[in-house]
């Protein structure tokens, strides 16, 4: 089963993504980010103001290492997050066998992340989100196995893991309130014991400590740590979010298939809350807290965001799988019974959601080669018709795609979208920029302060390249002065 993860995810790193029609053009901005930090990293430069380490403190560190291993690259950065997606697997293979002592529901648990296209397609980039869930894994398992001996060195390995996987990215602090929730309620229900739940604690208090040490330490503050962290608070306390968002998600991709995935996860939910087991509460309190929390803090294209629980949500899908399998065992006879068509019904629910998630899944993930292809387009017209050292002004959330396509041979400024036109019009001549690149939503464009300057001045402003994708919308103008 992990050879088929690793199949399936290098295939892909490899060939490129069939569905996105370019390997290059697919890179996301966050990417863009990541990669371009891990090259002032690996070549010991100060990274630029406007490269956005995306609540990460250890991930562009860690791909500057591969780029010594393959050089500066797409591959390199993904190569990363591809491994430890495929890594994911064989941990929650093993996880399953902690929690349920059943081989058969860790060996389809295992075959559920290995084949899921959501899993696939954010492992396969050069994010926080594949690493991340890999370290959340391993720590919930160290954790559990911890638990189950009531060894206090079992906890420390466990709470070492958990902070990894902070560093990995913040939402790792989450582990510690779905371990925290498990002890008390599985306390209750006389599941563990109080030795446990002591070790807990202690491990909290001195991880505790160590994190924030980390954070404040010289290192970690050259990332800005703590003003990621008051963004992110601010996000998540600012109410604009929609707690319905992730409910709904399945059925903005497709009607059927998200009436189909929301009554199979509501009909596990529902078998797990009745049923109890020391495993259905840890999943059950791991998927609760990673939605209730992202729920509030807002929207995330497919799913990204909620990638962590995933795993949960897979064991929760075998545990229900082989639970009812067992109960309504069945032998041939040649009159059907009620347990052999309800046996039939189950496997055929089962075959249908493999099919969807190795086959009709790809068709549902938004193709975003073409939304990202002006800027990709226009670095390569850039890079064979540009100077060294010619200054570029384009949206900061763009600029790390600018940056990583032509190779930091330019000069690139951040466009603001919250200075008035007299300030930016100041700043494209004090600062000698000879392109400046828009690539924004139509009509948004129009909404801009550097298209006022550009429509009361357009001898100063030369449109060179224009790429459009349905309401997408990327323009390179050359600066005249």
């Amino acid at each position: 089963i992990t050879s088929i993860a690793i199949f399936l995810r290098f295939a892909s790193l490899l060939i490129g993504f069939a569905i996105q029609a370019n390997f290059d053009t697919s890179i996301f901005p966050d990417e863009a980010n990541f990669l371009v930090s891990a090259q002032y990293f690996f070549s010991g430069a100060a990274t630029p103001y406007y490269v956005y380490y995306h609540n990460s403190l250890i991930l562009s560190p860690l791909i500057a290492g591969l780029y010594a291993l393959f050089g500066p690259s797409a591959f390199a950065g993904r190569f990363l997050s591809a491994s430890l997606g495929a890594l994911t697997v064989p941990l929650t293979y093993l996880l399953a066998k902690e929690l349920f002592k059943n081989e058969k529901k860790a060996l389809l648990a295992a075959l559920f992340l290995s084949i899921s296209f959501i899993h696939r397609f954010w492992t396969m980039r050069a994010l926080a989100d594949g690493p991340l869930t890999f370290f959340f894994v391993l720590s919930i398992y160290l954790f559990i196995r911890a638990i189950h001996s009531e060894d206090l060195c079992g906890f420390i390995f466990a709470g070492i893991a958990t902070t990894v996987t902070i560093l990995v990215k913040y939402p790792g602090i989450l582990i510690y309130p779905i371990i925290l929730f498990y002890l008390v309620v599985s306390f209750r229900f006389r599941h563990t014991s109080k030795r446990a739940l002591i070790y807990y604690l202690i491990t909290i208090l001195i991880f505790a400590f160590t994190i924030i040490t980390l954070l404040l330490s010289q290192f970690a503050l050259s990332f800005q740590p703590l003003d990621q962290i008051s963004y992110f608070l601010h996000i998540l306390f600012s109410g604009s979010s929609n707690p319905f968002y992730y409910i709904f998600f399945p059925l903005e991709l497709n009607l059927f298939w998200g009436l189909f995935f929301l009554i199979l996860i509501g009909s596990v939910l529902f078998f797990s809350l009745k049923h109890r087991s020391e495993g259905d509460i840890l999943l059950l309190s791991w998927i609760a807290i990673v939605f209730i929390f992202f729920s509030l803090y807002g929207a995330s294209e497919l799913y990204r965001y909620l990638l962590s629980a995933f795993p949960a949500v897979y064991l929760l899908l075998s545990h229900f799988f082989i639970e009812m399998f067992q109960k309504h065992r069945f032998a041939i006879h040649l009159q059907l019974s009620q347990k052999t068509l309800l046996s039939i019904f189950l496997g055929s629910i089962l075959i249908w959601f493999i099919i969807t998630e190795l086959a009709f899944g790809e068709y549902l993930i938004p193709k975003r080669a073409t939304t990202y292809g002006g800027i990709y387009r226009m670095s390569t017209w850039l890079n064979a018709n540009g100077t060294q050292g010619t200054g570029l002004m384009a949206p900061s959330n763009a600029l790390a795609q600018l940056e990583f396509y032509t190779n930091s041979q330019f000069e690139y400024f951040a466009l603001s979208t919250s200075d008035n036109p007299t300030i930016i019009w100041n700043y494209i001549l004090e600062h000698n920029i000879s392109y400046v690149i828009l690539s924004t939503h139509f009509p948004d464009t129009l909404s801009l302060p550097i298209w006022t300057i550009i429509s009361a001045n357009p001898a100063n402003y030369t449109p060179i390249f224009i790429y459009s994708n349905a309401n997408f919308e990327t323009i390179l103008f050359n600066c005249k002065y």
